[in-house]
Order: structure tokens, then sequence, then C-alpha cells
């Protein structure tokens, strides 16, 4: 290996890095150059030269996780129950 180089490793969801690759294939790019490319770019402006936050989807699918979680819908788990609470009187008692 050319002593200007350094191998590095590093653990990558494999989803991410399959759809990454995906996408870095159809440019034409390699991981090591992307790679490279990105570590120049942190060295040059000394920072992630990149926003690190997350996209309007990833926001909803938070705050739709976090209603569900604070909602007071019962977990119903046999038939009689789903019945009941779907076309019973609205008793409240879940």
């Amino acid at each position: 290996m050319d002593a200007t180089k350094k191998k590095i490793q590093a653990n990558v969801d494999r989803d991410s890095e399959e759809r990454a690759k995906q996408v870095l294939s159809s440019l034409g790019i390699s991981t090591s150059s992307i790679i490279n490319a990105m570590f120049k770019r942190i060295a040059a402006e000394g920072k992630i030269p990149f926003a690190l936050e997350l996209t309007e989807d990833e926001l909803a699918d938070i705050r739709l996780a976090h209603a569900v979680e604070n909602s007071k819908t019962p977990v119903l788990t046999d038939p009689k129950e789903i019945q009941d609470y779907l076309f019973g009187d609205d008793d409240d008692s879940y």
C-alpha cells in the first residue's frame, strides 16, 4: 500500500450501505472516492460539510410515534374485547 494512504474500517448499517452504493455506482463514484472527498472537505472547512438534520419525513415519523405512545388507545387482543370496543357503548372502561 502507498505510504500516503491509510486503510480504515467502519461498521455501517447494511441496508444504508447497499442503498448508498447503488447511488454512488449510478454516479460512477467508488466508496473510497466519496469517503476521500468527504474527508478532504472536513479538513478544508473544519466542519461536517453538510447539515446533520432529520428530513421532514423522519420528523413526521417521530411525531407520529410520540402521538401513538401518548394516546389512550387500548391494546386489545381478545376478539370479544375488540368487538365491544368498536361496537359497544362509550363507557370509557378502557
